[in-house]
């Protein structure tokens, strides 16, 4: 799963495949051969009003740092991710701890290995966005980890979906690829109308 929490069965959802053992004359007796490594997509919301209403935070504010973050998983299968350091300009809908009312620290796994934070780096927009957040504690909690994880988790955040973002990019809304289907006829749209849109979707 893209946040490393050990379900007890596969949630249900689409799969992403990120890799694929090949199928060479070394593996082909081995119980491996052909097989993938996949996430799971578990939150499929429909429209700008379920995504908003079900996000924990939907902030208005600008990644200002990212750095190598966690790492899940042994040497030969782990997982990184890099850590976003996201300001809060403003609480659009849902809650923030008072903890996370100016800065909140988002969760990017790397798929392409920790070398690849360097293109992440240079991809990230740096601009004025939309944020549709899920506490890891939340996920945590449905994952059924005991309390003193789900509190270790309390300090982390990821998108609702992957994609679940709304760029400002001078001043026209910008969406980029991603899950959430529905935000990509938002984009080219002036941004501070979209942004008015998620204000009244989350009410």
């Amino acid at each position: 799963h893209i946040n490393a929490y050990p379900y007890g069965s596969a949630p249900p959802g689409r799969g992403r495949t990120l890799a694929k053992v090949p199928t060479s004359e070394a593996v082909a007796r081995s119980v491996w051969s052909g097989a993938s490594i996949e996430t799971t997509q578990i939150e499929h919301p429909s429209s700008l009003a379920e995504l908003a209403r079900s996000a924990d935070a939907v902030v208005l504010g600008r990644e200002i740092d990212l750095g190598p973050g966690r790492v899940f998983g042994d040497s030969s299968t782990a997982l990184h991710y890099a850590a976003a350091t996201v300001r809060v300009d403003e609480l659009v809908a849902g809650a923030l701890p008072r903890d996370h009312a100016q800065e909140l620290t988002l969760e990017i796994p790397l798929f392409d290995g920790p070398e690849s934070i360097t293109s992440l780096q240079a991809s990230l927009p740096w601009v004025e966005s939309v944020f549709f957040l899920r506490s890891k504690a939340a996920s945590a909690r449905a994952a059924g980890l005991p309390l003193e994880r789900r509190v270790a988790e309390a300090s982390f955040y990821r998108l609702v979906v992957f994609g679940a973002v709304v760029e400002d990019q001078r001043g026209v809304a910008a969406v980029p690829e991603g899950e959430a289907a529905f935000l990509t006829a938002l984009g080219a749209l002036p941004f501070d109308e979209v942004l008015g849109q998620i204000r009244r979707a989350g009410r």
